[in-house]
């Protein structure tokens, strides 16, 4: 545009992105290179499981559950910085039943930090009156969900 000031002059500056998009024939190379390190990143990302449930009948209807919770992946939940700004939602995990009164233990518990390849354990005493069903479940924002039932009482 030429203005009558200032003479020629550029409106609307340059085209978006056409400075950060790499130029059609450099594509396939960097997908060569980039794209293998970056899936390899990405399979090292934290996933939170169920490890294992144990319980164990205590009589007259108590029962001690043992929750094992793990980062099967090997980069720690939450990452260093993630931990240090305290800004990554907690893992947490949860149990839940018809008729379930929890005796020792919390409904909910929040696990701050779990090291890339561990696991943590948690445990509860509950009390039923009679054969249920118990759902414990773990969950965080970004680093998966679990689900797992389990049958309380009645015969073997």
């Amino acid at each position: 545009f030429n203005h009558p000031t200032l003479g020629t002059v550029e409106i609307g500056g340059k085209k978006p992105f056409a400075s950060t998009v790499p130029p059609p024939e450099k594509i396939e190379t960097l997908l060569k290179t980039q794209l293998p390190f970056i899936l390899n990143v990405v399979e090292k990302l934290p996933s939170i499981k169920i490890h294992r449930i144990k319980t164990k009948n205590l009589g007259k209807g108590l029962y001690s559950i043992k929750l094992w919770i793990e980062n099967r992946g090997m980069i720690s939940y939450p990452t260093a910085m993630g931990h240090k700004n305290n800004r990554i939602p907690p893992i947490v995990a949860s149990i839940s039943g018809k008729e379930l009164k929890i005796i020792e233990g919390a409904k909910r518990t929040t696990i701050r930090k779990l090291n890339g390849l561990k696991k943590t354990a948690i445990k509860w005493i509950v009390m039923i009156k009679n054969p249920t069903t118990i759902k414990i479940e773990t969950s965080t924002k970004i680093a998966g969900k679990d689900i797992k039932s389990i049958k309380l009482g009645g015969g073997k």
